[in-house]
């Protein structure tokens, strides 16, 4: 019974990995803003296979400090892949994907980031990535300094992306496949 389980949770990894979108890049659009002002993070990714498939799409955006504030998430603002389309918030996307156990990119396990504050985003629909490997798609996050925000400070930011696959009950938990496909740190200093 074992060996079937393990049999399943992979087919499923491997399917789930041929429609996922790999993180090219991740970074701060503004190194440094004031107090009340706002940026944007930005994702680029592109598709990891020239398999067509569709799958929902997440960015998880994470900050280490209250003085920062995570806003709206707009998929494909380079108007590819069926964008600009706003994404849904996703509440307890992170804690969820974390007793999940499945997310580690480049060498670094998502549970073993800590101290970080944690905004999920999933596409609205499953997107058609057309295995267009060559094409690539930007999503970006508003990100803003509170008006109270410390001066003279800098700031650690963190980008999670990859695929979210739903155990159809509908809503986000930890019995649904999280594939991580992207995990990147940047930083920004509020002036």
């Amino acid at each position: 019974m074992k060996k079937v389980s393990v049999a399943l949770a992979s087919g499923a990894m491997a399917l789930l990995l041929s429609g996922c979108f790999s993180l090219q890049g991740f970074s701060v659009l503004s190194a440094a803003i004031a107090p009340g002002k706002a940026t944007k993070v930005q994702f680029v990714m592109h598709p990891a296979s020239t398999v067509a498939s569709r799958q929902f799409q997440f960015v998880l955006v994470g900050i280490d400090s209250s003085d920062l504030a995570i806003g709206k998430a707009t998929w494909g603002t380079n108007r590819k892949f069926g964008g600009p389309k706003a994404m849904r918030v996703a509440p307890g996307f992170a804690a969820a994907m974390d007793l999940s156990g499945n997310c580690s990119s480049n060498g670094l396990a998502f549970s073993s980031i800590t101290g970080m504050i944690w905004k999920g985003f999933l596409t609205q629909h499953k997107v058609k990535d057309k295995g267009a490997v060559k094409q690539k798609v930007l999503t970006q996050v508003v990100l803003k300094a509170k008006a109270s925000a410390a001066h003279n400070t800098a700031h650690g930011i963190v980008g999670v992306t990859g695929v979210w696959a739903d155990n159809d009950n509908g809503v986000v938990d930890s019995g649904d496949t999280f594939s991580c496909t992207g995990i990147s740190t940047s930083s920004m200093s509020v002036t």
